[in-house]
């Protein structure tokens, strides 16, 4: 989306820049949230 609106010049090469690192930070907060959960279940998986 970011990549055509910058095609089109719907926005500045700047703005594309910015919002796919915004993507890129929330993608790899999600990715750590999911690690942390996955590491959690299975310490508790291997208590049992």
């Amino acid at each position: 989306m970011l990549k055509k609106a910058q095609k089109d010049k719907e926005i500045s090469e700047d703005e594309e820049k910015s919002g796919l690192k915004l993507i890129q930070d929330k993608t790899d907060s999600y990715i750590k949230a999911i690690d942390d959960l996955l590491a959690a279940k299975e310490a508790d998986i291997l208590k049992v």
